[in-house]
C-alpha cells in the first residue's frame, strides 16, 4: 500500500477501458485520449491515481499496433507523479509493459492493492464485491451498514483512512452515511441509465479545501 503526503491535488480516474474491442456507444480510442489530455490541462495535478482498468489487458496484449496504442495512452501520464492500481482488466503487466511504465516513471501496484489519500483508501473495487457488498449494475443504491461493516473492519486495522473510494461499478456517487464514494468512468459516448455520468475525481488539500473530495462531470458534447 501506498501512502501519499504532502500533494495539493489528487487527480484519480477509473475504468476507462482503452484497447477494449469497441461496441456501440463505446467512445473511439483518439476521444479517450482527448479527454484525459483535456482534464490533466484542466485540473493540472500534482498526483496521478488510476484506479484500474484504465487499460485493458498489460499482459497478453497481442499484436504491435495494440502495444503502440497503450504506449500511446500512458505517454499522458510521463510528466506527471503517477501511480496505477491493477484492476480486475489490467491485473498486472507483461515483462515489456513493466518496461515501459518503469520508463514512464509510473509505479504499478498489482491488483487488490490500493492508495492512502488523507482520510479516503482507494482501490479498484473488485475486491469489494469479493466481500459480497456490491453486485453488478445495483451495488451503490443496495448498499446497506450491515453489508459494509465486515469490510470496513478489515481496513480499519490497517489504515488510518475514514473513506473508501473505489471505481470498477461503472457509476458515481456518495454514501454520507457509509463512507463510501464510486469514482465513475469515462468509457461511453451515451448510458441508457442517467446516473452513469462521465466522471472522475479530485482531492484537494489546498488551503481552503483540506482533503475535500469532489466527483467531477466531464460534460461529453456529442
Amino acid at each position: 500500500m501506498e501512502k501519499v503526503k504532502g500533494k495539493t491535488k489528487v487527480l484519480i480516474l477509473s475504468d476507462i477501458h482503452f484497447g477494449e474491442k469497441p461496441y456501440p456507444g463505446m467512445l473511439p480510442p483518439s476521444q479517450k485520449i482527448q479527454i484525459v489530455r483535456t482534464i490533466l490541462k484542466k485540473e493540472i495535478p500534482d498526483k496521478i491515481i488510476l484506479a484500474g482498468d484504465i487499460l485493458n489487458r498489460l499482459y497478453s496484449i497481442g499484436a504491435e499496433s495494440e502495444y503502440q496504442k497503450r504506449q500511446k495512452f500512458l505517454r499522458l501520464f510521463k510528466n506527471y507523479d503517477t501511480t496505477y492500481i491493477g484492476g480486475d482488466h489490467d491485473k498486472r503487466p507483461n515483462k515489456r509493459m513493466a518496461k515501459f511504465l518503469s520508463e514512464l516513471g509510473i509505479q504499478f501496484l498489482p491488483k487488490y492493492s490500493g492508495v492512502e489519500v488523507g482520510k479516503f483508501y482507494i482501490c479498484h473495487g473488485n475486491e469489494v464485491k469479493k466481500f459480497g457488498i456490491m453486485t453488478k449494475r445495483k451495488e451503490f443504491q443496495d448498499l446497506t451498514f450491515e453489508k459494509l461493516k465486515p469490510y470496513l473492519k478489515q481496513l480499519k486495522d490497517k489504515l488510518q483512512a475514514r473513506w473508501l473510494l473505489c471505481g470498477h461499478f461503472h457509476t458515481s456517487g456518495f454514501s454520507k452515511r457509509l463512507k463510501v464514494a464510486v469514482i465513475g468512468t469515462l468509457q461511453m459516448r451515451t448510458w441508457n441509465n442517467t446516473d452513469l455520468k462521465h466522471t472522475y475525481a479530485i482531492i484537494d488539500f489546498s488551503e481552503h479545501k483540506q482533503g475535500w473530495l469532489e466527483i467531477k462531470n466531464y460534460p461529453l458534447l456529442l
